[in-house]
Parts: C-alpha cells; sequence; structure tokens
C-alpha cells in the first residue's frame, strides 16, 4: 500500500480521531523513500468539517413522599450545538519515517442554542420559573402555586417550605441562543514516527507513535467575548498498529490527551480544597478496518473504504458545557451579597457566611431570583480569597463547573479516493454517543475532622471555593442526559 495514502496522524487524530481509517493512522511521510522513488515527502491538506451534537439536560429533585425514589430527573432543557472549521494541515518527511506536521483550524461558527423541554414552561422549569413562583416563594405565608400555571395559582402546596430556590438562572427566550463564536483556533504541531513499516513486498504490519502539542494561541472564550480559544496546553499521545491481510488492512489506536491551563486561562487555582482545576483527561481507542475496493500501481490510483468502532472515556474536569454560555450572560451577574439579602444590612462589611439561602420576604424578587450567583464563593469578581470577599462585593459566574466523567460510543465510515500519485480526496463521517454526566457536580470541599462534614463558612478554610449550593448540591445538580454528535470531514490532500 502506497505511504501516501494520507495522514497527519495525530494532527487530525486529536481533533476527529474517529474520522481516520488505517491509512490515515498508520502512513507517516518520510524522506528518502527510495522503496517509491520518493526523496521528499510533503503534503498540504485542507479540510473542511462540519460537528453537530444534540442532547436534554435535566435537574435532579429531591422526590418527598412514600411513593417516589429518593432523587428525580426532571427534564428541564433541549439543547444543539453546531460548529463549521476550516483545518489547515502541513506534513513534512524528514527523514525515513519521521514525520513532522502542523494544523492551524479556523472556526467559522460555534454556537450553542437552549430551549425549554417539550411540556416544560415557567410554571414548572427550575431554570427559568415565573414571576408567580418567584414571588410565592420569597414569601412562604402567600406560597400557594400550581406548577402547570406560569401565573401561579393556588393550590395549597409549598414550592420550597424551607429554603428560596426558585431561582431564574437565565431567561430560556431571550438568553437561550448563545454566542455565536469564530475566529482563529489553537495551533498544534507535532511528529509521527513508524519504526515498523508495512511494504507490499514485506506486509508484516505497521506501527506508528506519535505526539501532538496543542498550544494556547488564540484568544480565550470567556463570556465577555466570541473567541473559541480553549485555554490550555493539551498533550496528545498516541500509538496506531495495522496489518494488510489481502485487500483489508485492520487497524487499531489508542491516543491519550492530557490538557493543563494555560496562565492566563479562565482556570484558576485558588484553594487545596477545590478537587478540580482544569478539563479532565481523555483516551480513545479504535478498532476497525480498511477495505482496498480499487488499485493500480501504474497510475497510483486506489479507492479504499474504511469502517470502524471507536470507544474512549472523558475524566472529569472543570470545563465548559451545554449551559456555560447562557449561565455567564445571564442577568444576574455583578450582583453582591447586600443586594441578594445574603448579609445583614447593619454589618455590610461581612461577607457569605456560606448558610442556604434565605432571603427576607420583603426583597425584591428581581434580586432574589438571582441569589444563586452568591452561593459560590469563587465567584466574587477580582478575588483570589473568598473569605475577603464583604456584602459590597460583586459575584458573577464564568460559566465553568466541575463536569462528571463519561463513557463515548461511536462508529464512522470513510471513503478515501486517491486520484494519483499527487492527489487525494478523503470523506468521512461518524456518530458518537456520549453517556449521561453531572453537568455541575463539584464537592463541597474538603473536612478537617473525622466525620467527613465541610464547613461551608469561607473562612473556615474547608469549603471548596466553587461549590455553588444552587447547582452543586445533592438535589440541585444540573445532567446532560446524553448526548449524540454528528460529524462529517472532507479533505483534498496534496501530495508531493
Amino acid at each position: 500500500m502506497r505511504t501516501s495514502t494520507a495522514c497527519g496522524l495525530v494532527v487530525l487524530a486529536s481533533l476527529v480521531p474517529t474520522l481516520a481509517h488505517a491509512a490515515e493512522m498508520t502512513d507517516v511521510a518520510d524522506a528518502f523513500d527510495t522503496a517509491h522513488n520518493n526523496p521528499i515527502d510533503f503534503r498540504f491538506e485542507p479540510s473542511f468539517r462540519s460537528e453537530s451534537s444534540s442532547g436534554v439536560i435535566s435537574r435532579e429533585n429531591v422526590c418527598e413522599g412514600k411513593d417516589c425514589a429518593a432523587t428525580v430527573f426532571n427534564r428541564e432543557l433541549e439543547f444543539a450545538r453546531s460548529m463549521s472549521i476550516l483545518d489547515t494541515t502541513l506534513k513534512l518527511g524528514v527523514g525515513m519515517n519521521f514525520e513532522l506536521h502542523g494544523r492551524l483550524p479556523v472556526v467559522f461558527g460555534d454556537r450553542t442554542n437552549l430551549k425549554f423541554a417539550k411540556d416544560v414552561n415557567g410554571g414548572n422549569s427550575r431554570v427559568d420559573p415565573s414571576e408567580g413562583r418567584i414571588t410565592a416563594d420569597l414569601n412562604p405565608a402567600s406560597d400557594l402555586i400550581t406548577f402547570g400555571d406560569p401565573d401561579g395559582g393556588p393550590d395549597g402546596k409549598p414550592d420550597s417550605p424551607d429554603f428560596f430556590s426558585s431561582y431564574q438562572f437565565f431567561d430560556v427566550e431571550t438568553q437561550g441562543d448563545g454566542i455565536k463564536r469564530s475566529g482563529t483556533g489553537d495551533p498544534t504541531i507535532g511528529f509521527a514516527w513508524s519504526p515498523l513499516e508495512s511494504t507490499e513486498e514485506e506486509p508484516w504490519g505497521t506501527l506508528v507513535f506519535g505526539f501532538d502539542y496543542t498550544l494556547p494561541m488564540a484568544e480565550i472564550r470567556t463570556a465577555a467575548n466570541d473567541a473559541v480559544g480553549r485555554g490550555v496546553h493539551n498533550f496528545a499521545f498516541l500509538l496506531a498498529s495495522s496489518r494488510p491481510v489481502g485487500a483489508i488492512e485492520p487497524f487499531f489506536t489508542f491516543q491519550f490527551d492530557l490538557p493543563l491551563p494555560a496562565t492566563n486561562s479562565p482556570y484558576r487555582d485558588i484553594s487545596s480544597d477545590q478537587s478540580l482545576v482544569g478539563p479532565g483527561p481523555k483516551f480513545e481507542t479504535t478498532l476497525g478496518t480498511e477495505v482496498t475496493m480499487f488499485k493500480d500501481a501504474a497510475s497510483k490510483q486506489s479507492y479504499t473504504l474504511g469502517l470502524g468502532m471507536r470507544y474512549g472515556y472523558q475524566f472529569a474536569g472543570r470545563d465548559w458545557t451545554p449551559l456555560s454560555d447562557a449561565f455567564a450572560n445571564s442577568g444576574c451577574n455583578d450582583l453582591t451579597p447586600l443586594e441578594a439579602g445574603m448579609v445583614d444590612p447593619a454589618d455590610a462589611t461581612a461577607g457569605p457566611d456560606g448558610n442556604a439561602y434565605n432571603p427576607d420576604a420583603d426583597l425584591d424578587p428581581d434580586l432574589a431570583q438571582c441569589g444563586w450567583v452568591v452561593q459560590a464563593p469563587g465567584n466574587a469578581v477580582g478575588l483570589d480569597n473568598p473569605a475577603a470577599a464583604t456584602g459590597d462585593t460583586k459575584f458573577a459566574y464564568d460559566g465553568l463547573s466541575d463536569v462528571e466523567g463519561f463513557g463515548l460510543v461511536g462508529g464512522n465510515i470513510a471513503l478515501n479516493l486517491q486520484f494519483s500519485a499527487w492527489a487525494e480526496l478523503r470523506i468521512k463521517s461518524d456518530v458518537v454517543y456520549e453517556t449521561s454526566h453531572f453537568l455541575t457536580n463539584a464537592n463541597s470541599g474538603k473536612s478537617s475532622g473525622d466525620d467527613d462534614s465541610v464547613e461551608l463558612d469561607p473562612a473556615k478554610g474547608q469549603r471548596n471555593p466553587f461549590y455553588n449550593t444552587a447547582i452543586d448540591a445533592q438535589g440541585s445538580r444540573f445532567r446532560s442526559d446524553g448526548v449524540l454528535r454528528v460529524n462529517w470531514a472532507a479533505t483534498f490532500a496534496i501530495l508531493l
């Protein structure tokens, strides 16, 4: 099989690893290839890809009564994310079976849209409740609302008998359409080395080792911009192997990604009591085969079809979620504890003590509904020491949350059309499913005693500063009920 049948190896693998077949994953650009009269191997590969994902977001709820389980999950939102990206990849063979490569992505569009799930509205939503529910929850004495009635008709059942919990995290109708992000992404450089290469004369198999480094050079995405930079140093390690057996070539790959937050990123390490700082590592493996449908040695033409399965696991980490843009752009940001009724007006120099939110009944409902923002000490703007917050300190949520680990499973198909010794077209598609996982799952902190209890007062030095009782406590967490991703890519490769 001709060694120029395609691949930037880890360059494409680190971005869309399931869109690769055997030749892509085990072919390395090399110099001084006397077997194929190819002293120089240079490849230019522009590639356009489109990604779309969709799923349902639910919220945990503690169910009370003898006929229900302790915890239930209520559907809240449906989300859809779409991305379109142009990747420009260059590969250069600098030695026998040794390749240097680089990739620069340009994002044309990346947007996440949220809307109410079926049969959800202001009368029963725990994301964007009606004004009647908020007012009734603020004043338990008049808390006589009906969950199915957005206006809050009486039914004699309190919405929250103990503490206020009718937060408006964002307005679904006006803020559900997230930020449309675009721009140049983080560049990647790396190498691939094949100590064992299969040839037509010796088809024993091919083994490839690869390494990629993604530099955090692009503008980092925040709630205040439309940038696409991730803000991490990503190190990708790859092992790939394939072996031709007649017209088919089974392949195997294993990749491990280790992201480390950049110094200027929004991933903050401000306390030994927080368990997560940045995105979690990830591993993926692909199993599949490539089938040669046509091959002509004289014209250097070959047409192949690749089929594969992908499995992987994304470890827990502090990262962006489908909720991030909407939460970070909520009208509740820049609220002070004093405004939210979290501190005694007579002692405005004191900061929140970590107790559950229970504002006075005469507090403005527009402020009470935003009390969730001040529930996390780490939301204090400009403070790396949350215990220093006062009643006048502004609080804002940056959109990052502690995300639970989840599994990945999917399949792919790839059509590889090499028209000549110098031109090739690859069309690839894959479908991937992410298993259900919590989107807000921060732990409360680290206990200094034997009873494993955590003092929530930031001044006690035990609380995780990013633990938010409104979204991370059991009974309040947000969960992805599973995500379906459908991707396709088209690559035109010029091989010299």
